[in-house]
């Protein structure tokens, strides 16, 4: 018998060898088959990116091996597909979630949803996403608190809303108008938009009112949609007899060195002569009445931080938290003015204590802006280009800095091109089409002020037109800009 020839085995050390030549190698170890159970929003729409969250299994990235190196390659390279459409953005999140965007042009109607892992294999979720053809569903936006009735003269309630917007849409600002005797308004923006919110915002009833008047609260949410859609609520509260006892609204200003001796005034109601105001504990000095509704004085010393304002007499008390705060110098005391053009340029003047210590004034911009000394509590500065409220940042020679947070506004310039329609009655609904409209500004026909303003976005805006006869010029203004459109609206 012919033995069988025995070929020689190759040593592990040379087939190791061997293999590095390969480049890289796949580490095959056991990895699940991609699922995929669902995906939020479930709908996406057309004329603007959506974006998607997908929740399944076994989104395992592949791992290979440089066989050179020796080092780990992470491939996570997922693809998505929304029927034919490649969706962008993909990103693993973990093992069982990922993310993707639909972008703007999908296919109208429900589409399967399916994912590839980097391995090549896929998941599918039949009929995962419709696509709709724009957001036309405004929010819904409703008063939580506080409930319809009196409220107090001078009283201060918090209104709680809550606003929600039908997926994939998002709640981007709230804004609260109230209609008593001169328009008031605030606004809370949603940073980022989020699908549903819950905001507080502070009101204060009016003091100059008649008890028993009406005084009707608008809600208004809106969301980002590309023509933003804008939903409404209103709630109706009435001036109630004022509340026993001193109220404070303001002090100004509102901080001061620790030594005291700052010059404040008070403004509220129901200040006597039995009215005693305090900061922190210390009564404030040398006080003087100027009549129910306001008093001046100077600040007591006081350690650094923000400190109580308590006003109190034998009927009641009130307490302002963190009302009022005491610094070192160098001190900022106050600015003017607070507002500001986006571009730059503006003149302001800063007050304050030990200025002749600073070396910087900064407005939301890691670079300190120059300034002119013109005495040690007063600097003059010139205002950076910048978007928005931005904080104020004082430094000091010595390395220290004060901060006044969102001292600073930037506003952009209105314009006024259209009023649409140009014609009508008084109580008429009418757009604006312009630019530079922010929440805030001021809208007057023939020098009345319009009532139910509606910023949609900085070229629209939507109003209520005033009583009026004959064509008036129509008036658009902000703290930094005014625009006028001549003869801009007829009276029928």
């Amino acid at each position: 018998m012919t033995p069988r020839p025995r070929h020689p085995r190759t040593p592990p050390r040379v087939l190791a060898l061997a293999l590095l030549g390969l480049g890289q190698l796949t580490c095959s170890g056991v990895s699940p088959t991609p699922r995929l159970d669902e995906v939020l929003p479930a709908s996406a729409l057309r004329d603007r990116p959506t974006r998607l969250r997908l929740h399944g299994e076994g989104f395992a990235p592949l791992i290979k091996i440089d066989s050179m190196s020796g080092s780990r390659i992470v491939d996570a390279r997922f693809q998505v597909h929304l029927g034919e459409l490649a969706l962008t953005e993909v990103e693993r999140i973990s093992d069982t979630e990922l993310w993707a965007t639909c972008p703007p042009g999908a296919p109208l109607g429900a589409a399967d949803l399916v994912v590839t892992d980097p391995r090549g294999r896929t998941a599918r979720l039949p009929g995962g996403v419709t696509v709709l053809d724009g957001d036309t569903v405004a929010p819904r936006v409703v008063f939580e608190s506080p409930a319809p009735g009196p409220v107090p003269a001078g009283a201060s309630v918090t209104v709680r809303l809550f606003a929600r917007d039908p997926s994939p849409g998002l709640v981007t600002d709230l804004t609260l108008d109230a209609d008593a005797g001169a328009p008031r308004s605030a606004q809370v923006v949603v940073e980022p938009a989020l699908p549903e919110v819950v905001r507080d915002l502070d009101f204060r009833m009016p003091t100059d009112l008649p008890e028993g008047t009406r005084v009707l609260l608008t809600a208004r949410a809106r969301d980002d949609a590309p023509q933003p859609n804008v939903g409404e609520a209103t709630l109706e509260l009435t001036v109630g007899p004022p509340l026993p006892g001193p109220q404070i609204f303001s002090i100004v200003p509102g901080r001061g060195p620790i030594a005291g001796g700052q010059a404040v005034v008070v403004t509220g109601t129901g200040f006597t002569a039995d009215t005693v105001i305090d900061l922190g504990g210390s009564a404030l000095l040398s006080p003087v009445l100027e009549g129910p509704t306001r008093l001046r004085a100077r600040t007591p010393p006081h350690a650094t931080g923000d400190v109580d304002v308590t006003a109190r007499d034998p009927l009641g008390t009130m307490v302002v938290a963190g009302g009022y705060h005491y610094g070192q110098p160098p001190l900022i005391v106050g600015l003017e003015p607070v507002f500001g053009v986006e571009t730059g340029g503006d003149t302001v003047i800063v007050t304050g204590y030990g200025l002749d210590q600073a070396t910087a004034v900064h407005f939301g911009v890691p670079v300190g802006s120059a300034l002119t000394l013109v005495d040690t509590q007063t600097v003059r500065v010139t205002t950076p280009p910048g978007l928005g409220a931005v904080d104020v940042v004082l430094d000091g020679a010595a390395g220290e800095t004060d901060r006044v947070t969102r001292g600073f506004t930037y506003l952009p310039r209105v314009g006024l091109e259209q009023v649409r329609p140009p014609m009508g009655q008084a109580g008429r609904t009418v757009n604006l089409k312009g630019g530079g409209f922010t929440v805030g500004m001021k809208v007057f026909f023939g020098g009345v002020p319009a009532t139910g303003l509606v910023v949609v976005d900085a070229t629209t805006a939507r109003l209520t037109v005033p009583p009026g006869a004959g064509p008036v010029d129509v008036v658009v203004s902000n703290a930094v800009s005014t625009a006028t459109l001549a003869s801009g609206f007829r009276y029928n």
